[in-house]
């Protein structure tokens, strides 16, 4: 996604509204209403990704963590298996 259109669009609307333009009510409710769900969706995803960090170094912190092997008994994962890695 391109966000320099939507940058320059927002950036017009701003200097429209500063400059007293006429702009409806209507559009600027809805303007406003979008900027409102933005920002919700954005601190929803912020906080997503934490919680996802804070998984990935919580599991690479612990030193003998346990899984259930094939057989169904708890096992310990072996201390030269491969670390969890970030990729970001």
């Amino acid at each position: 996604l391109d966000i320099e259109p939507l940058a320059s669009r927002k950036l017009t609307l701003f200097q429209a509204l500063h400059s007293g333009s006429t702009l409806s009510v209507h559009r600027l409710k809805r303007l406003a209403k979008l900027a409102s769900r933005n920002a919700t969706l954005l601190e929803a995803s912020a906080h997503g990704i934490k919680a996802a960090i804070r998984q990935v170094e919580e599991a690479s912190a612990l030193n003998s963590q346990q899984f259930y092997g094939p057989d169904g008994e708890r096992q310990c994962m072996a201390a030269d298996a491969p670390a969890l890695k970030k990729k970001m």
